[in-house]
């Protein structure tokens, strides 16, 4: 029984005390605005941690953790989906932001910066 109740303690204090973090995601549509074919463009569609996020739809928070993130990324009705292995590691605010020169897109900081590199798929 001690050890039920040591562990019991153990969890609520570590609740108590241990603070969630959570980072911000969405989808930015201002870099399509003048694309023909913004429809098809609309149906991209990112799963993380089994939440759903589209151009235009509002932002999901994803908990950070130690642990290693999948995110499922569909670029229209008709692709396959892509897997993106990553850490989300920091309770920062992150944007997908469409890349109008090769269909892709690219992910940009809460100051609007760009990571190095870009995701094309």
């Amino acid at each position: 029984m001690k050890k039920y109740l040591f562990l019991v303690i153990c969890f609520l204090s570590h609740n108590l005390f241990c603070q969630v973090s959570y980072a911000t995601f969405s989808a930015d549509t201002s870099h399509f605005a003048h694309e023909r074919d913004k429809d098809r463009i609309l149906e991209a569609e990112w799963r993380i941690n089994g939440q759903t996020l589209k151009y235009g739809s509002t932002p999901i928070r994803v908990v950070v953790d130690a642990l290693l993130d999948t995110i499922f990324y569909q670029q229209n009705k008709n692709a396959l989906w892509d897997t993106i292995i990553c850490s989300i590691s920091e309770a920062k605010n992150h944007t997908f932001v469409y890349n109008e020169c090769c269909g892709g897109f690219n992910v940009a900081d809460e100051s609007g910066i760009f990571y190095e590199g870009s995701v094309t798929f």
